[in-house]
This record gives structure tokens, sequence and C-alpha cells, in this order.
């Protein structure tokens, strides 16, 4: 009789802990929220960027052409700048290449992808630029870039034994594109001041790698197509990583380059110019 009634006992307290078990609501359960798992379709980003610079304008008989982090002399021609100017900016102490992001929000789905951002920056007029390829003067170059793109998931399927996931998304857009630039050629009297805008059609294409807590994304993107002498591409390499529920942290790099022809105010204009360096951001995901 003692081991029946020790036996059903046991078999109660089983039954109640299975039960008690089953019975907890599901959203009370710790659920591990990963790149894989992630409901979350929305971001916001406060991020930055520090690139650096190459440029070349010409406009009317004015001929510019100047780099970060070089001291240029009229008979030695300008370099392709390596990634290394990016950091040397970021060590110097008379800074004047100040680039950010003001701000980048993006929603993301299984089949949809849409993005929206904007930055500003200044090349500081301590920078220096070879004028007519005869003397150096001082530039100040101020760039502002709004981009926005909406496309679909052409392209998923599970990799590395199912443990992470890849999807392709193709999609198309606009970018707005504005420079100012400004310099006191002779310092005296003869000042150039110009500032173009224009809005020219993109089309892109964005992979995604995602496993865990980590994203890798490579964004690739080109605006007018070579149409009238103008061009741009825009490339974006980003790993991120998930701190919690509704922060991540994003680190990369991204390189912008313009190619652009037209006339300004009754005069030939033609800009060149090659922005790259790391980036890096907190983004919210709601």
């Amino acid at each position: 009789m003692k081991k029946l009634l020790i036996s059903v006992f046991l078999i109660i307290i089983t039954i109640g802990s299975s039960f008690a078990q089953d019975s907890i609501p599901e959203p009370a359960k710790k659920k591990k929220q990963s790149f894989l798992t992630d409901t979350r379709h929305w971001t916001i980003e406060i991020p930055v960027w520090i690139p650096g610079f190459r440029g070349e304008f010409a406009y009317g008989d004015v001929e510019l052409e100047g780099e970060d982090g070089n001291d240029l002399t009229p008979e030695n021609p300008i370099e392709k700048p390596d990634f290394g100017d990016a950091f040397k900016r970021l060590f110097k102490s008379k800074g004047n290449l100040n680039f950010l992001f003001v701000t980048s929000i993006s929603y993301t789905n299984k089949k949809f992808y849409s993005e929206l951002d904007l930055f500003s920056g200044t090349v500081g007029a301590d920078l220096l630029f070879r004028f007519n390829n005869k003397e150096l003067v001082s530039a100040s170059v101020h760039s502002d870039l709004f981009r926005l793109n909406g496309g679909c998931q052409i392209y998923e399927r599970p990799v590395f034994s199912e443990k992470a996931r890849y999807n392709l998304f193709a999609y198309g857009g606009i970018r707005l594109q504005n420079f100012k630039l400004t310099s006191d050629l002779d310092r005296i009297g003869k000042t150039l001041k110009v500032d173009p805008l224009w809005i020219e059609p993109v089309l892109g294409v964005r992979n995604e790698l995602s496993f865990n807590y980590w994203q890798l994304v490579a964004q690739a993107d080109m605006g007018s197509f070579g149409i009238d002498d103008k061009f741009s591409y825009m490339l974006n390499l980003h790993a991120f990583y998930r701190i919690s529920n509704l922060l991540s942290f994003k680190l990369g790099w991204n390189a912008w380059y313009v190619k652009y022809y037209d006339r300004f105010e009754d005069e030939s204009l033609r800009l060149k110019v090659h922005l790259a360096g790391p980036a890096g951001a907190l983004v919210f995901n709601f």
C-alpha cells in the first residue's frame, strides 16, 4: 500500500509539472532574439561616416583639384587616395573633414525592402586645392545627399546547414545630390561659388546574410548611368551585431563616387568626387 501511494504521488507530481509548463503563456516564455527569428522590421540609425576625400572641379576657366591628407605641389599629379587617408583623419589634430549621416530609416521584411537616408558634411577651408595646376588655394566643399529606395526580394535560401539565411533584394529609387564649392582664388577679388543640385534615378541590389546575432550586408547602387556625362555609385559594406531586442551596433565601410557635367550660370561645370571611409552607427529596432 505504501509503495502504491508513493507511485501515485510521483505520477501526480509528474502530471502536474507537465501541465504547469504547458500552461505558461507563450509571451512569458523567454524568446531568443536573433536576426533569424526577429519580427522587428523598422530600424532607425544614429550613424557617422568619416571618409577620405578626393575631388576635381572645373568651372569655366577655373580648375581645382584636391585630396585629403596630402600637401599638394603643382608639379606632382594627384594620386588616388588609399584607405589609410580616412583613418588619418581620425587622428589629425587639425581636422577639417566633417562628414556625418544625419539619419537612416529602413523597413525590411521577407519580401520588401525600403530605405531613406541622408547625410551632410563639409571639407573645411584649410584643405589645399591645386588651382589651374599653377598655385595652391584653400577651398571649402559642402555636400548633401538624400537617397530613397524601395525594392523586393528576388532570392532567398537557408545556408550553412540552415544555421544562416541569405536574402537578395533588388531596388530602385531616387538620389538627390548637392555640392557647394567656394574658394577665394586670388585672395583679393576673384571668388568661386557654385552650388549645383540635381536628382537622378537609382538602381541597386542588397545582399543580406543573417545568423544568430550577426547580419552582414553588402549593398550597391548606381545612378544616372552615364547619361549626359552624369554617373554615380554608392557602396555600403556593414556588419550588424544585435545587442538586445531594441538595440544593434553597426560597423562598416561606405564609398561614394560622383561624376557630373552640366552648365551652371552659363558656364561649363565638371565635378568628380570620391569619398570612402569607415562608418558606424547605433541602430534601434522596432
